[in-house]
């Protein structure tokens, strides 16, 4: 029987909060913007860790805004972030 518990089920039953990151927060009136981070801000327990864009310029620029440190230019640099647990992909569907 494996024993381990996912890092989700680990924050719930510890009352940590779940550290979310999100591919696509842009600076700019992005979908992920408007709707999203609204929704994740106000929901207890959840905090916003780490966001990726097109670019690391923009990531950056991005981050400044909402207050993130870890910023990426890639989603898969965002998805090997330690400190994520739990991926938000807010894209155009043709990029998902």
């Amino acid at each position: 029987m494996n024993t381990s518990e996912s890092p989700l089920a680990e924050s719930a039953r510890s009352e940590k909060p779940i550290g979310v990151g999100i591919i696509g927060l842009g600076a700019q009136g992005s979908w992920a913007e408007r709707s999203h981070l609204p929704a994740l801000r106000a929901v207890p327990g959840y905090e916003l860790r780490a966001l990726s864009t097109s670019s690391k310029q923009s990531a950056e620029r991005s981050g400044h805004k909402h207050g993130v440190s870890r910023t990426f230019g890639t989603a898969a640099e965002l998805v090997a972030c330690d400190e994520v647990d739990l991926v938000v992909v807010a894209v155009k569907v043709p990029h998902h």
